[in-house]
């Protein structure tokens, strides 16, 4: 969770007690001083769960907007994973979006009752843009 104006501030805008889904796990607040996400926090949490998981990872799928920090990072790392460049765009995310709803509806998609991942996927507001479903930001 990032920071950037003050924790207290986002919980109060977001109606989400941060504080409390991090004493839970459900997510983690940045340790950077300045507020911003730490990519290196973000890698560790990812290095963990593979291991932990004992996943087969075939790649890392990543938007290349202001991702270089990670990249680097991943680099220095030495993980030997494909990393695929997949922008987030009506082109590339339509046909996943689609496919994640209907999957939801047909109860296909289950998690552990992550109370942040309920609240995202109730808040993702499907819109049309050029025949393609994109999802909402705002």
């Amino acid at each position: 969770v990032a920071t950037k104006g003050g924790l207290q501030a986002k919980i109060e805008r977001d109606l989400i007690d941060y504080r409390q889904m991090a004493q839970h796990g459900y997510c983690t607040i940045t340790d950077l001083q300045s507020g911003i996400i730490n990519s290196n926090q973000v890698l560790d949490y990812i290095e963990k769960y593979i291991l932990t998981s004992n996943l087969d990872v075939q790649a890392i799928c990543y938007d290349p907007h202001a991702i270089h920090g990670f990249i680097a990072e991943i680099e220095k790392r030495n993980w030997r994973y494909e990393l695929i460049e997949i922008r987030q765009g009506a082109m590339t995310l339509s046909n996943p979006v689609i496919d994640f709803r209907l999957k939801v509806i047909d109860e296909q998609i289950k998690h552990h009752k992550n109370p942040l991942l309920d609240i995202a996927v109730k808040n993702a507001v499907a819109k049309n843009v050029n025949d393609s479903v994109m999802i909402e930001k705002k």
